[in-house]
């Protein structure tokens, strides 16, 4: 394990575009937060001066809670672990074992994109703009842009459910994923495509803005997380119980730290297996929680709703209704 670690991260590859696109996303994102976060800070003293001196309660805005420093955390530690999935010793040594490229994917699908989207970068990378291009970039999801309007045909929870499983399983075709290793340029696709559907993904789960519809509830959401897991559940089960191997590809390099071709891909498997499925429950159970959370803050309904004599009775014992008279038949 301690090989393991000091191989990851000593060896790195400072791929221009690896860095360059993060560091750019970054930075507007940071200018945005802290042009938000002074705004509001302004706001929010001028708020609780004017409710101190009319007896009032202190409340936190709103707006003020949208610059929160751990959204900043949260958007930062997803783009560090975009930089260590793409530029460290996980993606030299994915080439030599499997067990490491699942590692790979897993921080791609499963780990950045929500780090991402809990920190709701919409509102700060339009912040964080230049003037002459937040007008234009904001135009494009307006209420009923075309370009947006759209999305929200593309872009369904239905859909974006089928694109993602479909990405699991037809990178992980044994011809499809040799030639990843062997070519650079499909090898870039592969992880573009798993980061696109990890984010769409995780768009929906988290709610983040922008909308392109409403929100699902969070009971829901729960249940839309746990169903993702099932086709990597079945995919990893096949491949560590597999009884030989289905990646040709790793039979031609050498094998390191002593670890066989079959050990290497029960390993993977057993990453797919547990660690995706893993966050997919660790991701429902908070969604859960939610739940429960905004149950609590509810206000609770009137006394006169609830606190009536027929409303406390076991169901089937209410007060009958009072008999209607039947109409009376006019004579012919």
């Amino acid at each position: 394990m301690i090989e393991f670690l000091t191989a990851m991260f000593t060896t790195w590859e400072w791929r221009l575009p690896v860095l360059i696109v993060p560091a750019l996303f970054g930075i507007v994102y940071l200018r945005g937060w802290l042009t938000i976060y002074r705004t509001t800070s302004v706001r929010h003293a001028r708020q609780q001066y004017s409710q101190v001196t009319a007896g009032g309660r202190i409340m936190q805005s709103t707006q003020r809670r949208l610059a929160s420093p751990w959204r900043l955390v949260s958007y930062f530690t997803g783009l560090a672990l975009l930089i260590l999935a793409l530029a460290s010793g996980l993606d030299l040594y994915a080439s030599l074992l499997f067990f490491v490229h699942m590692i790979q994917h897993t921080l791609l699908i499963m780990f950045v994109p929500p780090l991402l989207w809990l920190g709701n970068p919409y509102p700060f990378l339009m912040w964080g703009l230049p003037r002459r291009l937040r007008r234009p970039a904001g135009r494009l999801m307006a209420g009923s842009s075309p370009f947006r309007l759209t999305l929200s045909r593309i872009i369904t929870p239905a859909t974006i459910w089928i694109f993602l499983a479909a990405t699991v399983w037809v990178w992980h075709d044994g011809r499809l994923y040799s030639l990843t290793l062997q070519n650079r340029y499909v090898h870039d696709l592969e992880h573009l495509n798993f980061f696109a559907a990890g984010m769409l993904f995780a768009w929906i789960v988290t709610g983040a803005t922008p909308w392109l519809h409403h929100p699902m509830p969070y009971l829901k959401r729960a249940g839309y997380t746990l169903s993702a897991a099932v086709p990597n559940m079945i995919l990893g089960l096949a491949i560590t119980f597999s009884s030989e191997p289905l990646f040709v590809y790793y039979t031609t390099v050498p094998r390191i730290w002593g670890i066989s071709v079959m050990t290497d891909q029960i390993y993977g498997g057993v990453i797919m297996l547990e660690e995706a499925t893993m966050m997919y429950m660790v991701q429902a159970l908070v969604l859960v929680a939610k739940h429960f959370q905004a149950e609590e803050a509810k206000a609770p309904l009137p006394a006169g709703m609830w606190a009536t004599e027929d409303a406390l009775r076991a169901p089937g014992f209410e007060t009958p209704p009072d008999p209607v008279e039947p109409h009376s038949l006019n004579k012919a």
